[in-house]
């Protein structure tokens, strides 16, 4: 078996032990063996049967479901049928999923790894914690997240921290941090689900403020509204599909924006927009 320590999670995957592809980005979270976890991961490979009455979708699909015993998602393609299936109890202490192989070259391993992830999207906020869709950076012991639509620049304003401040900043995670919520304050944890760069640090830090960017030929920085703050977040942060798991869900969004500070940066490509972006750990600002 392997054990896992995420956003101070414990997960115990069972199955995978020779899935090289999933360990590898797995690694940095390695800990040593516990008896108790908080999700417990069973891998399967072999034919994906669904539940009776769940209809499999057409083409290239992904799909959700519910059932008594808790709530599903599978994917399938249009060459090999319903390919993967992962099957969550009620409270998503137990997830298994069931993995069908697809083809000679047919990574296992880096299948998990995506399908754990969408699963964690899908179950912080019953947890207490929230995946943001952010480049999130730690600055001397402060945490930020830059959020924005896909193709912004969040990663490309986060290499121009790095470029500035060298060693002072900490990537934390390059897409998809966790967000953690506890006594009064939110923390931000690195998580291994990073995107396309892949690039992620496990460190745990305070999180001071939440940078929304946009882009301008002026750089600027203000602060925003509670009401347009939580408007910002749902736009970047991964739904539920559940009447429940979406209560939960905006739950935790207003756990954010009730603690941390929310700006909005309208800014360029230059040393001028990091500076400009600063300013949000100035609590006078």
């Amino acid at each position: 078996m392997l054990y896992y320590e995420i956003a101070g999670l414990k997960f115990r995957v069972n199955g995978a032990d020779d899935e090289e592809s999933f360990k590898e980005p797995m690694r940095s979270y390695e800990t040593a063996e516990f008896t108790n976890p908080d999700i417990d991961v069973y891998l399967t490979v072999g034919e994906v049967s669904l539940p009776p009455g769940i209809e499999a979708g057409s083409g290239d699909f992904i799909k959700y479901g519910h059932t008594d015993e808790g709530d599903m998602f599978y994917s399938g393609t249009a060459e090999f049928g319903v390919t993967n299936l992962a099957q969550a109890n009620k409270d998503w202490s137990r997830i298994d999923f069931t993995i069908k192989p697809a083809g000679e070259d047919d990574e296992i391993g880096i299948r998990l790894f995506h399908m754990l992830g969408r699963a964690m999207e899908l179950c912080m906020s019953s947890k207490g914690r929230m995946v943001f869709h952010s480049s999130s950076i730690a600055y001397k012991g402060h945490g930020i997240c830059f959020s924005a639509i896909s193709g912004m620049g969040k990663s490309t304003h986060t290499g121009l921290w790095l470029k500035e401040f060298g060693s002072d900043v900490v990537l934390v995670n390059d897409d998809k941090p966790i967000l953690r919520f506890e006594e009064g304050r939110t923390i931000l944890c690195a998580s291994p689900w990073a995107g396309t760069t892949g690039i992620n640090t496990n460190v745990t830090v305070p999180l001071d403020a939440v940078v929304c960017l946009c882009r301008g030929s002026k750089n600027k920085l203000w602060k925003l509204e509670e009401s347009e703050a939580v408007l910002r977040i749902l736009k970047e942060s991964p739904r539920p599909y559940t009447e429940e798991m979406m209560g939960m869900f905006l739950d935790r969004v207003s756990d954010l924006v009730q603690r941390t500070p929310v700006y909005m940066l309208q800014c360029d490509i230059s040393r001028n927009a990091v500076m400009e972006s600063l300013k949000c750990l100035d609590t006078s600002y």
